[in-house]
Formats: C-alpha cells, sequence, structure tokens
C-alpha cells in the first residue's frame, strides 16, 4: 500500500472513530437525562429551604450545590424548576418532567412508581430552633411560649407526637385552654408562607419565639445564626436522598452514586460538615434571661418584617 493512500486511510479512520465517540457521548447524555438535545439537567425543588433555596437571587442549600457541581463536571447545563411541596417535586420526576427532586427527601418519599433514589447524601434531625438566652432543655419549659411552624403538615405531626409523650398541650387559636394545668405552648403556622431560612432568621432577631427545622439547613451556611441554640432534637436521625428518574439500566442513578463518592463531592459537602461539628460541639451552660432581654412577645411577627 503506498504511503498517500495509508495517510488518507489513516485520516479517515481517525475522522470516524471521533465522529463515533462523540456520538456516543451524545446519545449516553440523551439517554442519561431523558432524551433532552439541549443537555439540560432538570432539578424540581420547593426552594424552600428544604433541600435548596433562593439566597441574593440564586439558588443556594447543600443539596442544590452538590446538583451544580454535578452537573459541572459532566458538562451540563442545570435548570432548577419550582415545586409547590415535596410531593409535587416526586411527582415530576415520575411524570418524567423532571430527572432528579431534591426536597430533603428520604427513601420512602421516593418509594413510588417510576421513581429511584440515590444513595444518602447526609443525615439530619428536626429540632427545635430558640434563642440561646431564653434555651429550655424541654418541651415542660416552654410553658407559655409560641413556637411558629412551617406550612408543613409534618412539622405539626412531629410535634404533636412530641407534646403528648411529654404531656404538654398544644394551644391553636381554635382551642380552649386546657384545665389539668398541663404545660401549654402555642402553636401557629406561619401564614405568610415563610421560608425555613426566614422562619429561622425571625428566631434570631426576635420577631419569632420559637420554629422547628432540619438540622442541615440551621447550622449551614445561610441558617447558622450565633445566638441559636438547637440542642433539643425530636426523634432519631434520617437519611436524605435525592428522588431520580428511574430507568431501565440505572444511567442516571448510577452515575449519580458514582460521583457522589467523588472527591469534588466531598470538597461540597465539607463546610456542612464542619458547621455541624462546630455546633454539636458548642455546649450552652446558659438556661436563664440576660439582663435586660425578653423573649419574644407571643411569636408576633411584625407586619412588614418579612
Amino acid at each position: 500500500m503506498n504511503t498517500p493512500l495509508r495517510k488518507y486511510l489513516l485520516i479517515t479512520l481517525s475522522v470516524i472513530l471521533i465522529i463515533t465517540a462523540a456520538t456516543a457521548l451524545v446519545m449516553n447524555k440523551h439517554r442519561l437525562f431523558g432524551g433532552q438535545e439541549d443537555n439540560t439537567l432538570k432539578v424540581a425543588a420547593t426552594l424552600n429551604g428544604i433541600g435548596c433555596y433562593f439566597y441574593r437571587q440564586q439558588v443556594g442549600g447543600l443539596e442544590c450545590d452538590l446538583l451544580e457541581a454535578y452537573a459541572d463536571d459532566h458538562g451540563l447545563g442545570i435548570l432548577f424548576i419550582k415545586a409547590g411541596s415535596a410531593e409535587d417535586a416526586v411527582a415530576m420526576v415520575a411524570r418524567g418532567e423532571v430527572d432528579i427532586a431534591t426536597a430533603g427527601l428520604s427513601p420512602s418519599d421516593a418509594a413510588v412508581d417510576g421513581v429511584d433514589f440515590s444513595d444518602v447524601l447526609f443525615e439530619t434531625r428536626k429540632v427545635l430552633v430558640q434563642r440561646r438566652a431564653f434555651a429550655a432543655s424541654s418541651l415542660s419549659e416552654l410553658d407559655g411560649r409560641e413556637l411558629t411552624l412551617p406550612a408543613d403538615e409534618d412539622y405539626y405531626f412531629t410535634l404533636f407526637e412530641a407534646a403528648r409523650e411529654n404531656g404538654v398541650y398544644l394551644k391553636r387559636n381554635t382551642m380552649p385552654t386546657p384545665l389539668d394545668g398541663k404545660p401549654e405552648l402555642t402553636v401557629q403556622v406561619s401564614q405568610k408562607n415563610l421560608s425555613i431560612l426566614e422562619l429561622i432568621d425571625g428566631v434570631s432577631t426576635g420577631t419569632i419565639d420559637l420554629t422547628l427545622a432540619e438540622e442541615h439547613i440551621v447550622s449551614g451556611h445561610f441558617g447558622q445564626r450565633e445566638n441559636l441554640n438547637t440542642q433539643y432534637v425530636f426523634g432519631p436521625s434520617r437519611n436524605v436522598v435525592f428522588a431520580l428518574a428511574q430507568q431501565d439500566n440505572n444511567m442516571l442513578r448510577d452515575s449519580v452514586n458514582r460521583w457522589l463518592s467523588s472527591e469534588h463531592a466531598q470538597a461540597v459537602m465539607t463546610p456542612y460538615r464542619r458547621d455541624k461539628r462546630d455546633q454539636n460541639n458548642h455546649h450552652d451552660q446558659s438556661r436563664h434571661l440576660q439582663q435586660g432581654e425578653q423573649p419574644a412577645s407571643g411569636g408576633h411577627i411584625p407586619t412588614g418584617r418579612f
């Protein structure tokens, strides 16, 4: 075979290999992300502080930080689509409208047809958010206080079970005051649909007396406040996962799980782990009001505060 012909064949073979590799890469991305030609990872999120949130017109939060890093490492764009609730976010995955849902989900939340879930991202717990100056170590010490809950029934059920086990009466506006002398904690649900971060901020500034939050949120970058106490924990830890579009070849699930063990993913997790460790190591000795301070009056939120 003469030299010009050999060169021609080598060049032709190289071009074919390059085109084949590029086509395979695109096809893999298409199969991985629902056949989208723009290679954009679509994510459903409540964006209310559970999993992800808006901060200064940008999406933040541990779960969304992980997904943005994942998309970046895979050369993908990413589009966050607001869901009305965690259930709505999972349903969007099941219907094929998005690739992933993130909303502080547990594996049981993703246990529906058409939805898979990732490996565990981290563990979290529901905690009582209160100011250090007036911190109580038990629910019975909250007699006469007011707790503002997020607009999520799961938070009320968590509080209801804890109150029942501790002999504390939960007073709602429509309920009469008990006559048996039980400690009484007034409960109201946020009427302004405030995010978890706004409720945490309200406790810190004193416009709200108490609230409940997920531990990973209140210990994170934008939820952590120096004057807050989160030592009272409700129930055991639970695992947090992503809900993923279910596929026959498990390509998306396997891709996400492989990446979660990468150095980049662990680097995204490091600040959260450090914040959580620092908070857990803090031992709050004071159980008394600081001189000149008063707890928030009934948890009232002044008009226009948020």
